[in-house]
């Protein structure tokens, strides 16, 4: 399956509009399998999952029309030309909030202390169902104010992993944790990050945010600059990437000490993203200063443990997850390569912001 390419730009209704035209087909798709599995989750008929989503969902509203307020008129471009209700778009940037389902992903950012050329590195396994693979593109955006961007991402999402004209590349990880609320969806944060233009608006966004749940995020910069922030709803912390160490790895349990008491709350499988970070810092190490583009593809190909491994495959009748893409930026140069399906055996994309 050849990966899709759409580029979107203009002001924010614009941008909305050519995205549901555009991805029209895969966005009703895409919301039918959000609608499953929320009703799976909440082990209901799908009409009532349906029923109970539109109420819970017009609770998040308000947070990002204060916050953001352009990008709900985006998703007011993308109802219009989806033929999918607005309230219905936002359940699918808060699917995670309401599916109520775990995902998973590995990643790591590594700065000139672990790299070969100096270059700093963000690079990540997307792992989510298999059905999503068919809902992945590249979408290149281009507002008519702040950075253009370039995502990998599901179609009717407003943002993902991705690589912005600033210099800021950001990937994202799945955590649990108390607490979860009405607030600005996961799914959307990654958008809100990538509009900023430098590390301390991405920081000043975590302060000044009323996050709807947890997530982690590993952040890279053309100045050199590569961290990670795991959050929670109402808090979050910065794990650099200090010199001595020139990486910082996540998969899908919290680091910080601050915040490791969560683990053992909220874990529904510890052994999987504890295995992963290990063999992921693991192979870090092991070839620290000599990391460059071609090692990080191997290391997110990687099969060690398998079915615990970095590069995860479905298992029939056990699980259908896998590395729907692998993403992999270079903030300096204003690069980012991906796949759509596992880094092992699918072709490799670039793409620039």
């Amino acid at each position: 399956m050849p990966l899709e390419f759409h580029e979107f730009g203009g002001k924010p209704y614009d941008i909305g509009y050519q995205h549901g035209e555009a991805l029209r087909d895969m966005i009703q798709d895409f919301y039918q399998d959000v609608l499953a599995r929320t009703s799976r989750s909440l082990r209901s008929s799908l009409d009532e999952a349906e029923g109970k989503a539109l109420v819970e969902i017009r609770k998040y509203i308000p947070y990002l029309a204060q916050k953001a307020p352009h990008l709900v008129t985006e998703v007011e471009g993308i109802a219009a030309a989806s033929g999918l209700a607005v309230e219905k778009v936002f359940i699918l940037n808060a699917d995670f909030e309401l599916e109520l389902e775990a995902g998973e992903c590995t990643g790591f950012v590594a700065n000139e202390f672990a790299t070969v050329h100096g270059e700093v590195i963000m690079a990540q396994n997307r792992d989510r169902t298999k059905h999503d693979l068919e809902h992945t593109v590249a979408m290149r955006l281009v507002p008519d104010k702040g950075p253009s961007t370039v995502m990998s991402v599901l179609g009717g999402h407003l943002g993902s992993i991705g690589l912005n004209s600033a210099g800021i590349a950001m990937g994202h990880n799945f955590l649990r944790s108390p607490g979860w609320r009405p607030g600005i969806p996961r799914g959307i944060l990654p958008r809100l990050i990538l509009e900023q233009e430098n590390l301390q608006g991405v920081i000043n966004l975590m302060s000044q945010s009323h996050r709807a749940s947890s997530r982690n995020f590993l952040i890279a910069n053309s100045t050199g600059e590569a961290c990670d922030l795991e959050t929670t709803p109402t808090g979050y912390r910065i794990l650099w990437a200090e010199a001595e160490r020139g990486y910082v790895v996540h998969a899908n349990h919290y680091v910080h000490p601050d915040f490791v008491h969560f683990n053992d709350e909220c874990l529904d499988a510890p052994g999987n993203t504890v295995w992963r970070h290990r063999r992921m810092e693991h192979l870090l190490a092991l070839h620290k200063g000599k990391i460059d583009v071609a090692v990080a593809k191997t290391m997110l190909s990687d099969h060690a443990d398998h079915p615990l491994s970095i590069c995860v495959h479905p298992i029939p009748g056990v699980r259908d997850t896998m590395s729907i893409s692998s993403i992999i930026a270079l903030p300096a140069e204003k690069r980012m390569i991906m796949t759509l399906g596992n880094p092992c055996c699918s072709e490799w994309r670039e793409f620039r912001p």
